[in-house]
């Protein structure tokens, strides 16, 4: 944080990867999930009513074999609970359910995709149960999914 008066930093969050992206949540204007260039937690969600390393309050991710693409770029569902993001290696899309309190310990559950290599870019459609995603073959993959409510989300 930069206070405009005094013209110094007041606050100060490094990551140890680069910042791919910052995405707002749709639902709390305070939550930002950003997506880092790295093998294992890629995303962070980051509270900004929060100071210093307590703003950061989850970390998810999947492991991969090389730091993530600067392409690779997660979606956040307006719904403000569900997450999804590529992978880098695999033809697959990853899903987070932020309601879920293992949530940190990977994807709740993922779909390969039609693509051959890396899925660039995941995105919820609007008003429905699907994702729309695009590898880096030029690939586009549209894919229905289900979520029961109150159903037990296990990690895989």
């Amino acid at each position: 944080m930069f206070d405009m008066e005094a013209q110094k930093i007041e606050t100060e969050l490094k990551f140890t990867g680069r910042v791919n992206t910052i995405l707002q949540s749709p639902v709390s204007p305070n939550l930002l999930m950003i997506s880092l260039s790295t093998k294992t937690d890629q995303l962070v969600l980051y509270d900004q009513r929060c100071s210093g390393s307590n703003a950061v309050q989850v970390r998810l991710g999947h492991t991969e074999v090389e730091n993530v693409s600067r392409y690779i770029r997660p979606d956040w569902h307006s719904n403000g609970h569900m997450v999804v993001c590529g992978s880098q290696v695999e033809p697959k899309i990853h899903f987070w359910d932020l309601r879920y309190n293992g949530v940190a310990r990977g994807p709740c559950f993922s779909f390969e995709t039609m693509g051959k290599t890396k899925t660039l870019r995941c995105m919820f459609l609007p008003n429905r149960n699907t994702v729309l995603s695009l590898s880096s073959t030029r690939i586009l993959t549209w894919t229905d999914y289900s979520v029961q409510p109150d159903s037990v989300i296990h990690a895989i």
